[in-house]
């Protein structure tokens, strides 16, 4: 796990995750990241286009409570537009990054462009 994914693991444990479901979570993110590199066909996708989907899928597995234990501890705008998905919204608060990428994804109709559009290089570039 890298330096962000500890902070991640330290965060939700803090707001109360047992840290089986952290982990499962943890793993989780980190297994996106590994499908991810896969399946994008641009050559260098931005870190904001990783961590989104890795923070998606993050989300979507943790159990329901503490889902909502992390959503509701983590100050969020509700983003409307992936263009405010940014690399340094992503590296001052990651935690952050995470909620509103998983409430955008969860409020978006047509998840699955939107799943195909990053993985073709088409939004959330640079």
């Amino acid at each position: 796990m890298n330096s962000q994914t500890n902070v991640a693991m330290v965060e939700l444990a803090f707001i109360g995750g047992n840290s089986t479901a952290c982990y499962r979570a943890l793993a989780t993110h980190e297994a996106a990241h590994a499908v991810g590199a896969c399946n994008f066909t641009v050559p260098n996708p931005t870190i904001q286009a990783k961590e989104y989907l890795a923070y998606v899928t993050m989300f979507s597995v943790m159990p329901a409570e503490l889902r909502s234990q992390a959503l509701k501890n983590t100050r969020t705008q509700g983003l409307q537009s992936l263009d405010r998905f940014t690399p340094l919204l992503y590296s001052f608060d990651p935690m952050r990054f995470g909620a509103e990428a998983y409430r955008h994804f969860s409020a978006t109709p047509e998840q699955t462009a939107i799943v195909r559009d990053l993985l073709a290089g088409k939004v959330l570039r640079d």
